[in-house]
C-alpha cells in the first residue's frame, strides 16, 4: 500500500488574509506617523536620559522637595480612595442598613 502524499493547505486561506491586512494596517500606522521621513531615535535626548539617570542615582532630598512628594502622594492616594469607593457603590459592595450584603450586583 503506498501512503498518501499530504495536501496542503491553500496559501490564500482566511488566515493569511487576515495576517495581510494586520500587517498592512501596521505598514500604513508607520507611514502615516513618517516612521520613515525621520531619524527614528534622537541623538539630542542622549544628554537628557543622562541626567534622568543621574538625578535617579542621586535623589533630592530637601525638605521642600520631600514636602511637595508627601502632598503629591496624599492626593494620589485621596483619588484612589475615592475610586475605590465609587467601584464598591457600583457594585454594591458594602452592607445595607438592614444587614444584608449585595455582592456584585450591578446598579
Amino acid at each position: 500500500m503506498k501512503p498518501q502524499p499530504l495536501s496542503r493547505p491553500p496559501i490564500l486561506n482566511p488566515q493569511t488574509v487576515w495576517g495581510l491586512v494586520f500587517i498592512g494596517a501596521i505598514a500604513l500606522s508607520l507611514y502615516q506617523a513618517g516612521i520613515w521621513g525621520q531619524d527614528v531615535l534622537n541623538p539630542g535626548g542622549f544628554s537628557l536620559l543622562g541626567r534622568f539617570l543621574q538625578a535617579s542615582l542621586q535623589p533630592e532630598l530637601s525638605p521642600e522637595f520631600l514636602q511637595l512628594t508627601l502632598e503629591a502622594t496624599l492626593t494620589t492616594l485621596a483619588y484612589a480612595v475615592c475610586g475605590t469607593a465609587e467601584e464598591c457603590q457600583h457594585y454594591r459592595l458594602f452592607d445595607y442598613a438592614d444587614g444584608s450584603r449585595g455582592l456584585g450586583e450591578w446598579n
